[in-house]
């Protein structure tokens, strides 16, 4: 899976970065294989705001994209979209939906960040992702997360977290 650095999607929008796009489907094209591509992740992240704009923009961007991959015949590009889990849970994350023709994996990253960030509680693999979840039912697409991870807190607590997720992952 390559995950696709964040750019600004009013440059995708405008047609500046269409090249480059084009480029990377002959590549992917080129490998022959299928690829999963994770543009973006992350959208709905306070830190990328600037970035994505808005849900309208990195949705057009996002068609954009896959448009010009299609153009392109990069028909092995498998397509993950992939915003926070807390973004389900807030209601954030759905706002940017390309929509289910454009999306061929439902994607979330999710943290426990207790006890680093200040006013975070300890929370299972299961609770941080059970919103995505949910979503990714309704949708009926192959889901996956990303990126998950745990902080440190008393001796051997991250290890379980990180045993407990994967049971969670197979048991769901």
């Amino acid at each position: 899976m390559i995950s696709w650095g964040n750019v600004s999607t009013r440059r995708v929008n405008s047609g500046a970065l269409d090249g480059l796009i084009r480029s990377r489907a002959d590549a992917i094209r080129s490998f022959g294989q299928p690829m999963f591509i994770r543009w973006f992740a992350e959208m709905d992240g306070d830190s990328v705001a600037h970035l994505s704009r808005s849900p309208s923009s990195y949705i057009r961007a996002w068609r954009r994209i896959r448009w010009i991959f299609g153009t392109s015949e990069a028909w092995n590009a498998v397509w993950v979209w992939c915003p926070t889990s807390w973004g389900f849970v807030e209601g954030d994350a759905q706002k940017y939906y390309p929509g289910d023709e454009y999306v061929d994996w439902i994607c979330s990253d999710g943290y426990n960040w207790a006890p680093g960030r200040e006013g975070a509680r300890w929370r299972s693999f299961h609770e941080i992702y059970e919103a995505f979840y949910e979503f990714g039912l309704a949708r009926d697409k192959p889901m996956m997360a990303g990126e998950y991870g745990c902080q440190e807190r008393a001796p051997g607590e991250k290890a379980g977290w990180i045993n407990q997720a994967r049971e969670d992952i197979k048991a769901r």
